[in-house]
């Protein structure tokens, strides 16, 4: 589950450099819950980021 978020936030466009770096640090550092917050909020945060 990790590698698949991991995976998807790099080939995430619609994300700058700073929040994947960000969002890949969540995961990396609480891989469960942070892979789990990943999933469950992607489509929010693609709407944030393209705002």
């Amino acid at each position: 589950m990790t590698i698949v978020a991991l995976i998807q936030i790099a080939r995430n466009k619609q994300l700058n450099l700073f929040n994947s770096i960000l969002l890949a640090l969540i995961v990396v550092i609480l891989p469960f819950f942070g892979s789990l917050f990943y999933f469950l909020f992607q489509k929010r945060i693609k709407l944030v980021v393209s705002s």
